[in-house]
């Protein structure tokens, strides 16, 4: 305890490290830039001996720190610490403490034996239905999808905490909302390709895009520039970071209104298109349609919002961009 209490100085940590077979090279270090150097240049090699390296964040310790009571010097608050730590030294041990305890393991074992049959209907409750579905990646908390299917029988467990099944939830959801929002919506990547579209932008882009959309719903992986003609401001916005807000596009007899928005800034982008030609009452209804999908669905993620925060975020994003660039509009 006595060598502890210099813990918070540089090189405080060292004092109790003691080796019994071999040598213990004891180096300390502190200070960001220091320890970037240090681990940057640090490389393996063969050594007789072992090595321990401090690294601390804050200059000097942690005396230094963001938490530190005393404007006084650095080396004031050392001497401070260290006559502390020799004046309180405790008296060494004649023995050891006996610390030796007997615990008795719980296996926590289930014994019932469930079915094939059983544990085949626990997985479709969570949307398994083929070997392929069953990713085994612990998510839940249970080494495979089957432990978490007995686990399910057992009431040990609840549907909602097999991750890629509320994942596939959130996406279903996402995807019935953006098919109902009656505006054109495009999700682009960095590479100008669709993410993801709906029907209606198929739909306002011609009879040809609207033909493809029904071959391949979605069109995913279709370069933006193949399909519309204004590849270049998806690509501004994501070159630059920065949202376009109302732009007017004129394509022979059709007049479009543009907005860009950022999902993930250079990353991912959400853009809606807009017939300038729509009557003010499908107007209107959007806009409250729209302001209902988001309370209904946010009520819903709030409840799994450990497992679906880029759902949500996403949903919530494009959403709320389609109300305020329609109520902007209208003001």
């Amino acid at each position: 305890s006595g060598e502890g209490a210099l813990y918070p100085v540089e090189g405080g940590m060292l004092a109790g490290i003691h080796g019994d077979d071999k040598k213990i090279i004891k180096m300390a270090f502190s200070g960001m830039e220091n320890v970037r150097d240090v681990l940057r240049n640090l490389h393996r090699e063969n050594r007789k001996d072992s090595v321990f390296l401090e690294l601390l964040s804050c200059k000097g310790g942690c005396i230094n720190g963001p938490g530190k009571l005393s404007p006084s010097s650095l080396a004031l608050k050392r001497y401070e610490v260290t006559r502390k730590a020799e004046k309180e030294r405790p008296a060494p041990l004649v023995a050891p403490p006996d610390l030796f305890a007997c615990y008795k393991a719980d296996p926590q074992t289930d014994t019932t034996d469930y079915s094939e049959e059983q544990i085949v209907q626990a997985l479709s409750a969570v949307g398994k239905t083929s070997a392929a579905d069953e990713l085994n990646c612990s998510g839940c908390g249970y080494d495979s999808c089957r432990d978490f299917a007995r686990a399910l029988l057992a009431g040990r467990a609840e549907e909602n905490m097999c991750v890629s099944y509320m994942r596939k939830i959130a996406h279903d959801k996402a995807t019935v909302l953006l098919q109902k929002i009656p505006a054109g919506v495009i999700l682009a990547d960095s590479d100008l390709k669709v993410v993801d579209m709906n029907r209606f932008a198929a739909e306002l882009l011609g009879e040809e895009t609207s033909l493809v959309y029904d071959a391949s719903p979605g069109l995913q992986g279709v370069a933006l520039e193949d399909i519309c003609s204004f590849p270049g401001l998806f690509g501004a916005a994501l070159s630059t970071g920065k949202e376009i807000i109302e732009r007017q596009i004129r394509e022979n007899d059709k007049i479009w209104m543009l907005s860009i928005y950022n999902i993930q800034p250079h990353r991912l982008v959400f853009g809606l298109l807009q017939d300038m030609r729509e009557p003010y009452g499908k107007k209107q209804w959007m806009l409250n349609k729209t302001d209902e999908v988001i309370r209904k669905h946010m009520e819903t993620v709030r409840q799994i919002a450990c497992l679906l925060g880029e759902n949500a975020a996403f949903t919530d994003t494009s959403l709320k961009a389609v109300i305020e660039t329609l109520k902007g509009k209208e003001e």
